[in-house]
């Protein structure tokens, strides 16, 4: 086991100063109105949503390896080349005491416009009309508390503040649900009734793939050994999220254990083998989305579970939750990327079975 850890941390040390992100950093040609006046025309950094609602990271040439972090005191606007708009806004929501300055994913324009913001976590919606914002927020559990009360925010009275326009039914306005695609259609017909037109600049991001395949194991002792082998079909939604992970694949596990009971001459040994099959679905948070990568993730499997002695005869009844079925999973573990797509990695599991804590490596077949 020390001999692992100690080359797990020497590829730390070798690998500390080269570090990038699994999903790399990409910069869009955009321009930029700041408040002074001035206008900037150069590379934006596509991040995710919750970041770009309060500050960019700018340059003017995409093979500059500085940047310059610009944020709400400073910015107006900013368009992306890609036809994502973001524009400076300030609202004050329910049960808030000040106003919050955030820069709006536009979705519609018109005499009333639709944005899109995140946060503390919480999608939210904003709708502008004659120079007025209105929030959209659904009503959520208070996490803070021990309580099953929802606290409501009251997005259905406030949509009705925005578009408040006598063709408008005021009870499909209170059937609607919290959803963008309703708030769209919505803001569509209140702005042809008033004559506006609906300028549409939604942009839906692509979800980054990875195919990555494994194998490894673990040597504890003659007692104790596991090996394994793995094959992950990765996703990214960036604009959610450039560390959390939808994955799915297949997974092979044989552990064996041999176990000792009572004393000589009278020691009872028991030899077991795991054998585990299993498609699992599982979400991956990395906390580090560079070259070297610890991670956490939790899910649930279809497994196939075999479980014999050392005379081949099975531990466990056939049949649904037994020799197959569905489990829950967790674990956690450590990424690092070596060349070219080849990787290292170690990670631990719990699931049908508690395994190893199991090393191995892998090649990414979607690395760039």
């Amino acid at each position: 086991m020390k001999k692992y850890l100690s080359f797990l941390f020497l590829v730390l040390i070798l690998y500390k100063n080269s570090l990038h992100a699994q999903l790399r950093d990409s910069y869009i040609q955009g321009s930029v109105e700041l408040q002074t006046g001035q206008a900037l025309n150069g590379y934006i950094k596509d991040d995710e949503l919750a970041k770009m609602n309060y500050k960019i990271s700018y340059k003017e040439n995409e093979a500059d390896k500085s940047f310059t972090i610009y944020d709400t005191s400073q910015i107006k606007s900013f368009r992306l080349d890609d036809g994502e708009i973001y524009e400076l806004l300030r609202f004050r929501g329910q049960y808030m005491t000040d106003d919050i300055a955030v820069l709006g994913k536009l979705i519609i324009r018109g005499k009333a416009s639709l944005y899109k913001i995140i946060y503390n976590s919480d999608i939210l919606y904003l709708v502008k009309n004659e120079e007025k914002v209105y929030v959209l927020q659904n009503d959520k559990m208070d996490k803070s508390q021990m309580s099953t009360e929802l606290t409501k925010y009251y997005f259905k009275s406030r949509l009705k503040e925005a578009v408040s326009h006598p063709a408008i039914s005021l009870d499909k306005v209170e059937k609607i649900s919290f959803n963008e695609k309703k708030f769209v259609e919505v803001i569509k017909e209140y702005n042809g009734l008033s004559g506006s037109e609906n300028q549409v600049t939604t942009v839906k991001k692509k979800p980054v793939h990875f195919i990555i395949a494994s194998m490894g194991g673990m040597y504890m002792n003659s007692n104790r050994k596991e090996i394994y082998f793995q094959g992950i079909f990765r996703t990214y939604f960036p604009k959610i999220s450039r560390g959390l992970s939808l994955n799915t694949g297949f997974n092979y596990f044989n552990y064996k254990n041999l176990i000792k009971r009572g004393r000589w001459p009278f020691n009872e040994v028991i030899d077991k083998t795991y054998s585990l099959a299993t498609i699992p679905f599982q979400l991956q948070q990395n906390f580090l989305n560079k070259k070297i990568r610890p991670y956490a993730f939790v899910g649930a499997n279809i497994s196939y579970l075999k479980i014999t002695d050392q005379s081949d005869i099975s531990q466990i009844d056939k049949g649904l939750q037994n020799s197959f079925g569905v489990a829950l999973l967790f674990g956690g573990g450590i990424e690092a990327d070596i060349y070219k797509g080849i990787m290292l990695k170690t990670e631990y599991r719990d699931e049908n079975f508690a395994h190893l804590v199991l090393v191995g490596i892998g090649y990414n077949f979607s690395m760039r």
